[in-house]
C-alpha cells in the first residue's frame, strides 16, 4: 500500500498477497456463514476501518508500475488468498518472482526456515 502512495522501497517480499482486498474480505465474509445483508455491512465497516475504497486496495496499478523488484512466497493450496491472484500479480509486476510454496497454508509461511532465508537472501541483494 505504501508503493501506491508513492513511497518506493529498494526492494519488498510479499506472503500470500491478495490482488484485490475486496475480494479477500468478501471471501472471509462468506467463510463466517454472513447473510447477503451483514456482509454488505461487513464491508463497509471493513473499507472504513482500513480508510480507503476498495479501488485504492487494488494492487494491479501498484503492480503495472513495478516500483522495485519483488519476491512473493504463496502456497498454491492456500485457501485464504488466491495462489492465481499471485500468478496474476507477479505477472503484472515486472522484476518480480513467485516461489510456490506448497503445502505451507496461508500462515506457516512465516515460520518456515526456506521462506525466511531466501527472502533475507534477496533483501540483502
Amino acid at each position: 500500500m505504501l508503493a501506491a502512495q508513492g513511497d518506493v522501497p529498494r526492494c519488498m517480499v510479499l506472503l500470500a498477497p491478495p490482488l484485490w482486498q475486496k475480494g479477500r474480505v468478501e471471501r472471509t465474509a462468506r467463510r463466517l456463514g454472513l447473510s447477503d445483508e451483514a456482509q454488505v455491512l461487513f464491508l463497509e465497516k471493513v473499507r472504513q476501518r482500513v480508510g480507503w475504497t476498495y479501488e485504492q486496495m487494488d494492487m494491479r496499478p501498484v503492480a503495472r508500475s513495478a516500483p522495485c523488484p519483488l519476491l512473493v512466497f504463496h502456497d498454491p493450496g492456500d485457501e485464504d488468498t488466491s495462489f492465481a491472484d499471485s500468478q496474476e500479480f507477479t505477472t503484472l509486476w515486472t522484476g518480480s518472482r513467485l516461489v510456490p510454496c506448497p503445502g505451507r497454508g496461508h500462515y506457516r509461511l512465516l515460520v518456515t526456515a526456506e521462506v525466511i532465508n531466501e527472502a533475507v537472501r534477496f533483501i540483502k541483494m
